[in-house]
């Protein structure tokens, strides 16, 4: 809520005070270590604002870690946005695949993934993976 809001440093605040207070329980639990990998991929799209801590943040996150594919797809876009905002088309190419994989609709049906996808046609069309993407969110990316 408080990233729609405009308020991305109060948000990060707030998710990291979280996960320090479930890591700290020492994730005994799947229900814990399900929520600790949710609250990663949070503080990952929180930090889209500063790439490189959200490609930080993201670094121990695994598909494995979420429970729907539509999670596992927004880890992988919210990554892929991540790499995109650090100039990095090919790891980008390679998470929004892997989004594309994990969940179709993450990659297909979200405007912003697909200016992603148009932008990657036009300034990088040889990285790999750009025409399965292009090919995959159809004629108008």
């Amino acid at each position: 809520m408080l990233r729609h809001q405009d308020q991305q440093a109060a948000a990060q605040r707030h998710i990291l005070v979280a996960v320090t207070k479930v890591e700290d329980t020492g994730l005994k639990t799947g229900a814990q270590a399900s929520a600790y990998a949710q609250m990663l991929c949070t503080t990952s799209y929180t930090a889209l604002g500063d790439a490189g801590a959200a490609i930080e943040a993201g670094r121990g996150l695994r598909a494995a870690q979420f429970k729907t594919a539509e999670h596992k797809g927004r880890m992988h876009t919210s990554l892929g946005r991540a790499w995109w905002q650090r100039g990095k088309p090919e790891q980008t190419a390679a998470e929004l695949l892997s989004a594309l994989r994990a969940s179709p609709g993450e990659v297909r049906d979200r405007p912003a993934i697909r200016r992603i996808v148009s932008d990657l046609r036009s300034r990088h069309s040889q990285v790999v993976g750009v025409r399965e993407l292009v090919t995959a969110v159809g004629s108008s990316a």
